[in-house]
């Protein structure tokens, strides 16, 4: 069945909401505040300690990678659509994710 175009926006997120969103979802808050670490530090200059080169770079594409990780996310999206209450605590399980996750939406 052909796949109809998405439209996909990115929303800058503020650190506040972040963690209530990363909270909200279950995590304790020594891994919120890992996340939270990671992302901030990247828009803060972060200077990674071994420098990516042609020879430590991976080859994989943001296309490619979209394919293989993010197409089967989108594709469970779509069957969640449709699924009875059971099927969607199987897909939580496949994607290893607590059943509310799939249904929260973050806060702005």
């Amino acid at each position: 069945m052909p796949r109809s175009p998405r439209t996909v926006t990115a929303h800058r997120v503020g650190d506040d909401a972040m963690r209530a969103t990363l909270a909200g979802v279950g995590m304790s808050r020594a891994q919120v505040e890992a996340i939270m670490g990671m992302s901030t530090g990247l828009r803060e200059g972060f200077v990674p300690e071994q420098p990516r080169t042609p020879v430590t770079t991976t080859d994989t594409t943001l296309g490619a990678w979209a394919w293989a990780e993010l197409r089967p996310v989108l594709d469970t999206a779509d069957e969640l659509r449709s699924a009875p209450p059971v099927a969607v605590a199987r897909i939580a399980d496949r994607l290893n994710l607590e059943p509310r996750v799939l249904f929260s939406t973050p806060s702005a």
